[in-house]
């Protein structure tokens, strides 16, 4: 019995030590600091597709007014962005089938055509972003002149140019 009760002292004593060191660390105290969480929020644009189309439909050299055509740009920019855009490329559409020929024209970006739409980049051509989503989106109509009287081959159906309309934020 004795030796029972001096394994059992034992224990006791063990697990008070052990509940004192347990209580000793809770009852320490608490310090605090400031976890500072942080991002940047970087601004941009893009262009709502990778690749525009204006199809000015049939020319005819014999026309008595110009051949006018439109399509829509959209964009996208984050909120209170500031843009320009602008098209690069000569304003001359070539044919496979009329070697050496060009069929000029030109972009606005108005329907009275008196602004025309800047080959590079030019101050004051642009905007600000309203920010992300569809319903913020900006659409922005070219308008195309092609002028009348050119003297070009008759039956031409594959008069074209690539152009790239840069976006710059």
């Amino acid at each position: 019995m004795k030796h029972t009760l001096t394994q059992s002292m034992a224990l006791l004593s063990v697990a008070l030590l052990a509940t004192m060191v347990l209580c000793a660390g809770a009852a320490a105290g608490t310090a605090t600091s400031d976890f500072i969480v942080k991002a940047t929020s970087n601004g941009g644009c893009q262009f709502s597709t990778t690749a525009f189309t204006l199809d000015f439909g049939a020319y005819s050299p014999l026309a008595t007014t110009e051949t006018t055509g439109s399509t829509d740009i959209k964009l996208t920019c984050t909120k209170d962005q500031a843009y320009s855009y602008y098209i690069t490329g000569t304003r001359e559409m070539t044919s496979g089938s009329a070697a050496g020929q060009v069929l000029t024209f030109q972009l606005y970006q108005d329907a009275s055509y008196l602004q025309e739409i800047p080959t590079v980049k030019t101050d004051g051509f642009g905007g600000i972003g309203k920010g992300i989503g569809e319903e913020n989106a900006i659409t922005q109509t070219i308008y195309g002149v092609i002028a009348k009287n050119q003297d070009v081959k008759g039956g031409v159906t594959d008069w074209q140019a690539k152009l790239t309309a840069v976006l710059e934020y």
